[in-house]
């Protein structure tokens, strides 16, 4: 199979040659679809054919349109033209369109009145375009870039209070006008630096910005969900690393789903909006890796590459491994690669299926082999979330040694693969064998009040950190001792694990 694309003029006319036959895509029936999230149907001067042609020689089957709100005109669909032309062009290639809507400058959706005038946009636009049932509320509200402010005059969080509000408003318009619409909570940033004061990219990471929507939520005294999936834009920290490479916490990536799982199960369980475990889905609607273009093609470009590029033999390996790995994931909806272009100014993001020539890169036979290989499903075993009740990666380390009587520094070790605050105690036992199943459970039950404790110590675990908790320095009377060690998760102190060590000696 080959594919020919060509772009001329300011208007993005394009013009597609196809050779081959694609097969059937990846459903809406539980298996993975795989797509495009850009706007570049929008400027083809053949309402979308060529393009959604292309699609479906890959085997893709779904498609997001931006759907652009303006307050100064709150009830105008803007690209209304656009959007008639290219739905039904779409559909009739076996491309299902779903609508991202968002706003045109960062700080419209900071008051409750156009949070309001945006719902009731939602309401026109589905009452246009009845035949598309999946929406995406926001995009990237952790960010600056898209939504502002991030955070109050005191330092604490507001953008998730204020996404929480309109989440609410859109749920309720959209199904007021058809109760079978999706609606998907706009896709978080893998990336937050949680500091209002940040010089650049004042964010919230996106398991804090959960977090924060849960407490918001809960506070809010809502019966009814905010959304029927969640949305996420796993981009690498760089292009030169794997999918496989996991983002430090609280950030997250594609290795860290599981992550974003917890999270909001912390922030949801047990009220009225349904978590991973109920069925809760998860749509990877933006992600791609740069390449750089190949020495014999330089000259089409111009400008200079403004991020860390990879070869494209390398992309292709990655959108074509990164598709097989997803289809065994059963919580994943759909993974969209952004852009089908590579455009030609090196300084835009360029993780296009295509060169800026119009030839195919390897990764758009990649994507249209794993699609075929798999149709969707996973052959092997699915990978299943079950929440964890206890702290995620929760260690301690204790040094048990005989200390003579003469002593006054005692301290463990602990580490956790998330934030995390620590208390420990010293209790004295009557024996060398230490605590009893019955000591233990209680200890586990009720940790304050530990009987026979002695000293104490609090402490903080920074995530994949192995801080020394020291105890206050002080002598111990000669006799056996433990240390019992309770930690409890920043975003959940609920979820809790307990140490106990084995017995050492005073004196």
């Amino acid at each position: 199979m080959s594919l020919r694309l060509l772009t001329s003029g300011a208007s993005g006319a394009l013009l597609i040659a196809l050779i081959g036959v694609g097969g059937a895509g990846a459903g809406s029936d539980g298996s993975l679809a795989v797509g495009i999230a850009s706007d570049e149907p929008f400027v083809t001067s053949d309402g979308g054919s060529s393009y959604y042609g292309a699609l479906r020689t890959m085997d893709m089957s779904t498609s997001r349109l931006v759907v652009v709100w303006h307050p100064e005109n709150p009830t105008t669909i803007y690209d209304r033209r656009q959007l008639d032309r290219v739905i039904p062009t779409a559909q009739g290639d076996g491309v299902q369109p779903f609508f991202n809507v968002t706003q045109s400058v960062p700080w419209a959706l900071s008051s409750p009145d156009n949070r309001a005038q945006f719902a009731a946009f939602l309401q026109i636009l589905a009452t246009a375009y009845p035949q598309v049932t999946q929406y995406v509320v926001g995009n990237e509200p952790n960010v600056t870039y898209f939504w502002r402010p991030q955070f109050n005059d005191d330092g604490s969080a507001r953008s998730p209070g204020d996404f929480v509000d309109l989440l609410a408003r859109s749920y309720d318009a959209l199904k007021a006008v058809n109760p079978s619409i999706e609606v998907t909570a706009g896709g978080l940033d893998s990336r937050g630096n949680d500091s209002p004061s940040a010089p650049s990219n004042v964010s919230i990471s996106p398991t804090r910005f959960i977090a924060a929507m849960g407490q918001a939520y809960r506070a809010s005294g809502r019966a009814r969900p905010l959304f029927d999936g969640v949305s996420f834009h796993p981009y690498p920290q760089s292009a030169k690393d794997p999918y496989t490479r996991s983002y430090a916490w609280p950030n997250a990536g594609v290795a860290d789903l599981d992550r974003l799982k917890q999270a909001y199960w912390d922030a949801f369980h047990g009220t009225a909006q349904p978590t991973f475990e109920d069925g809760l889905r998860i749509n990877l609607d933006e992600t791609g890796w740069q390449t750089a273009p190949p020495p014999d093609h330089a000259a089409a470009y111009s400008g200079t590459e403004l991020n860390e590029a990879i070869d494209e033999t390398a992309q292709a390996q990655i959108y074509g491994d990164l598709i097989r790995y997803l289809v065994c994931d059963p919580s994943v909806q759909d993974v969209l690669f952004y852009r089908l272009l590579y455009v030609s100014d090196l300084a835009r993001w360029q993780s296009g299926l295509f060169r800026a020539v119009g030839t195919p890169k390897p990764a758009a036979d990649a994507v249209r082999q794993a699609v075929a290989d798999t149709g969707g499903r996973c052959s092997g075993q699915p990978r299943m979330f079950q929440h964890s009740t206890s702290v995620i990666g929760a260690r301690a380390t204790f040094q048990i040694s005989r200390k003579p009587a003469r002593a006054t520094a005692f301290s463990f070790t602990i580490t956790a693969e998330e934030n995390a605050t620590v208390t420990g105690r010293i209790v004295r036992v009557p024996t060398p064998k230490g605590l009893s199943n019955a000591q233990r459970a209680a200890l586990s039950s009720s940790f304050d009040r530990a009987t026979g404790s002695v000293a104490s110590a609090d402490g903080r675990v920074q995530a994949r950190w192995s801080p020394v908790v020291k105890f206050p320095e002080h002598r111990l009377k000669p006799g056996w001792y433990v240390y019992a060690v309770k930690v409890s998760a920043e975003l959940n102190p609920e979820r809790t694990s307990t140490f106990v060590s084995g017995t050492f000696r005073v004196g």
